[in-house]
């Protein structure tokens, strides 16, 4: 990771852990159904190998569990976490839960913390490889450290759904075609299996603000990064719309607050491995093949007007395989899920039912 950040490097501290003791007669490796209450969890993967060729030392994932495993061990289902998120953000914004868009009254739901966002291993929180120690990552190796989790930790050998937003949807095509036949349906939601040139252009200007200005002026390094999310996750006409000129004084606390309690440092590596991400490497740059190389049932959504992460590379995926395509409407760009988060919900249960 080339950064420094050396002045706030003295302030990163290491996650407390707490352990949780799980009784041995609800153990994962047997076929009893597990009862989950969500508390945050932490797998110690030992080394994880990467990519780049580089060694994560002390590689951990956060989890947490919902819902309960049936006796066929069939109802499993992971959900991913979009850039800068966590998994207490999907519990907080309400899209983990009975009827929710991950419905643990229906499914077992595996939330997975992604490598890079403070609660799974990162530059704040590694003992061995902090701050710019901390080895550039993929969203392949978000994906292998993910499937390890699954079957070295908690016994899971098949799931019935990956689901992901954002990155999370990112996440979900590397998913489906690095362990094509791990998961019967996938639903990658305002995600994309490659970056466009527009992608491309947000996030490597995100990630020079970060690598020239936050040693110098790191309260202005997010104060750019806070604006440079605002212009993007909604569209012109939204915020013009919702937000009033006497009111934007207001939004920008409100949107500086948001951008502050994500550390700069953990967006570097989910940066790079977004600026990288490319699920057609694998297959000579041929979406088609990478899209024939998927087995999962899929349904694959995107916002129109989504000016964060454009949907055009999705819509091509579409095209090319047997996967299903649903448009997000209304004019909330790249935060309708949140704005049509209901619907949503119905959109991807209704899909996962339907098998």
């Amino acid at each position: 990771m080339q950064f420094s950040l050396s002045r706030i490097r003295g302030r990163s501290v290491g996650l407390c852990i707490l352990l949780i003791l799980v009784a041995t007669t609800f153990s994962f490796a047997s076929s009893r159904a597990v009862l989950a209450a969500g508390e945050q969890q932490i797998a110690d993967l030992g080394q994880c190998q990467l990519a780049s060729g580089a060694t994560l030392e002390n590689c951990n994932v956060g989890y947490r569990l919902f819902g309960e495993l049936n006796d066929e061990r069939s109802n499993a289902i992971i959900i991913l976490t979009w850039f800068t998120g966590t998994v207490e953000d999907y519990v907080n914004f309400g899209y983990i839960g009975p009827g929710r868009f991950a419905d643990s009254s229906r499914y077992f739901v595996i939330a997975i913390d992604a490598l890079g966002n403070g609660v799974s291993s990162s530059p704040t929180n590694s003992l061995a490889q902090a701050g710019s120690g901390f080895p550039d990552i993929t969203i392949g190796d978000m994906v292998d450290s993910q499937y390890r989790l699954l079957t070295e930790v908690l016994g899971i050998e098949h799931l019935h759904a990956v689901i992901g937003i954002s990155m999370g949807g990112m996440q979900t095509f590397e998913w489906v075609v690095r362990y094509p036949d791990f998961a019967d349906n996938a639903v990658p939601v305002i995600g994309t299996p490659r970056q466009t040139s527009y992608d491309i252009l947000l996030w490597e200007t995100q990630l020079a603000t970060i690598e020239h200005l936050a040693d110098v002026d790191y309260d202005g390094a997010v104060r750019v990064i806070a604006g440079l999310d605002a212009l993007t996750r909604h569209t012109p006409g939204y915020v013009a719309t919702v937000t009033t000129p006497d009111g934007y004084a207001e939004y920008m606390t409100q949107l500086l607050q948001l951008t502050v309690a994500f550390r700069l440092e953990n967006r570097v590596p989910q940066l790079q491995a977004m600026i990288a991400h490319d699920i057609t490497d694998s297959f000579d740059g041929s979406m088609s093949l990478a899209a024939t190389a998927a087995e999962a049932r899929m349904l694959v959504i995107v916002s129109p007007t989504d000016h964060m992460v454009n949907p055009l590379p999705s819509r091509e995926f579409v095209s090319l395989s047997d996967a299903e395509l649903h448009e997000l409407q209304g004019d909330c760009g790249h935060l309708s899920v949140a704005c049509e988060k209901d619907t949503l919900a119905q959109v991807v249960n209704d899909f996962l039912l339907s098998q």
